[in-house]
Order: C-alpha cells, then sequence, then structure tokens
C-alpha cells in the first residue's frame, strides 16, 4: 500500500527509504525464490498441453486446430498450478504459507473497517490515502499501513500516533508500525515494545496475528541484511497449524493461475502452429 506519482512534491516520501527497505521486498524475493519452480512447472505444463493438442486434433480432424487453443490453454494453466504445488515443499512452502496467512489476515482487518481489499500497489496506496476519511482512531491504523506502503514517513507517524490503544492488540499493533517506520526510515530496529504488548494478549488468534506480524518484519529485515530472510517464517509455521491449511490454493494460487493463464494462451496458439506445420 504505498506510493506516490513521480511529479512534484509526491516523489519525497519514497526518496527518504533506501530501496531494500521499502514494503513489498518481501514479496518480490518469494517471486524471486518461486521462479524456478515456475519454470519447471511451465516446461512441464507445455509437454502435457502439447501431447494433449496432438491427441485431439487425431482423434477428431474435423474440428479446427484453432478451436483447441482454449483447451489448450486450460490444460496448460490448470497442469502448470499442480506441478507448482508439487514443487513448492518444504521450508518454502512453510514460508510462504506463513507470509500468505499474514497477508489474509490483515487483508480481514482491512475489510472489516473500510469494506474493501488493501491497496495493492504504492501508487494505490497513494490514491486511497488521498481519498480515506481524515485522521481519527477508527481509520487511523488503515491510514498508517497504507502510507506505510506509500512511502510516506511523515503521513505515517502521524497516523501511527492517532491510533487507540485501548487494547493489547490495539497497543501491539501501533507499536509494530512505530517500529517499522523507524526502521524503514534508516533507523535500527526495536520491537521491544511491539513485544511487552504482544505479551498481554489473551486471545489465541489475535496472539498469532501479531506473530506472524513481527515475523513478516524481522524477515525483512533479514532480507535487507541479506540473511536467511525466510527463517522467521517457516518457525512460525508449525504454531499456525490448520489455519494456513489450504491458504496457497485460496490465495496464492487464483493468482498464479490468472499469469499462467497469460502464458497458457500465448502457448496454445504457438502449439497449434506447430502441430499445423507437422
Amino acid at each position: 500500500m504505498r506510493g506516490r506519482s513521480a511529479a512534484g512534491d509526491d516523489a519525497a516520501p519514497d526518496a527518504a527509504i533506501p530501496p531494500e527497505r521499502r514494503v513489498g521486498t518481501l514479496a518480490d524475493a518469494f517471486r524471486r525464490a518461486l521462479r524456478s519452480s515456475l519454470i519447471i512447472a511451465n516446461i512441464g505444463a507445455g509437454i502435457v498441453a502439447f501431447g494433449a493438442l496432438v491427441i485431439g486434433s487425431q482423434r477428431d480432424s474435423k474440428v479446427p486446430l484453432v478451436a483447441l487453443i482454449p483447451v489448450t490453454a486450460v490444460v496448460f494453466g490448470l497442469v502448470a498450478c499442480a506441478l507448482l504445488t508439487v514443487l513448492v515443499r518444504g521450508p518454502l512452502r512453510d514460508a510462504l504459507e506463513t507470509f500468505a496467512w499474514a497477508g489474509r489476515s490483515a487483508s480481514l482487518r482491512w475489510r472489516d473497517v473500510a469494506g474493501r481489499r488493501p491497496p495493492g500497489t504504492p501508487a494505490a496506496a497513494r490514491a486511497w490515502l488521498d481519498a480515506a476519511p481524515a485522521l481519527d482512531s477508527t481509520w487511523a491504523p488503515l491510514r498508517a499501513e497504507a502510507a506505510l506502503f506509500a512511502g510516506d514517513l511523515a503521513e505515517a507517524n502521524r497516523s501511527i500516533d492517532g491510533c487507540p490503544v485501548v487494547t493489547p492488540g490495539q497497543r501491539f499493533g501501533r507499536e509494530a508500525m512505530r517500529a517499522e517506520a523507524a526502521w524503514m526510515g534508516g533507523g535500527r530496529l526495536d520491537l521491544g515494545a511491539a513485544r511487552r504488548a504482544l505479551a498481554e494478549i489473551a486471545d489465541d488468534d489475535e496472539m498469532l496475528w501479531g506473530r506472524a506480524q513481527l515475523a513478516t518484519i524481522q524477515a525483512r529485515i533479514r532480507l535487507a541484511d541479506r540473511g536467511a530472510w525466510r527463517g522467521p517464517l517457516e518457525e512460525l509455521r508449525p504454531a499456525l497449524g490448520e489455519r494456513a491449511g489450504g491458504i496457497l490454493r485460496a490465495e496464492l494460487w487464483p493468482a498464479v493461475f490468472r499469469l499462467e493463464a497469460i502464458v497458457a494462451v500465448a502457448v496454445g496458439v504457438v502449439l497449434v502452429v506447430i502441430v499445423g506445420l507437422g
């Protein structure tokens, strides 16, 4: 959720944040980690789709090859996602499931207040901030999150100061964002206040949500320091148990399938041309 336009003073907030400390770096790191699995999955899906196309064209020669493109595309997309599910295992899957669960939890909290999903890009976060209700205790946490995503640390700190602190969960959220904002601005990460507030949370689900937020922040720190960034997320996965079961299928694989569908159509066209020339 963070970003401004390239014009005028809109560029100022982002400029103060080192690139490796901006929100979004963790998602980029996961995309890089999944790249080899995606390549293998696409190769395997291409072979299966090619076989299905050849068999389909031989069984019914009256059907134009062009008509088989949608079928080929669907086969490619489904097989690619199935192979990806098999290929992404072990510690990487544990970290990815924790990351996805934390993201879904944050999205649901956004929906409860704003009635919509959180902005998905820095530019969208900037636009939401410009159109969002004025700062008050209800909107302050969301405005703080959006400002951090947009790279607007001044707005983020103003909103953090306005966050409610009645419950331990609210205090945790404020202190975690305060520590994150300080670190993004080039300071040292200090999660002491956030950890103390977290220890006071009695509800198990809210406690796990807080732990997931801390694990995500710690993973970003390690990533910026070029360390073993997946460790904090991997370590938390057993505590989530069945809460994170099926999270990839529900949250990430649909997005992957949409991407694969675009690739699949292009592959389908190429395969139809190859079979037609064969």
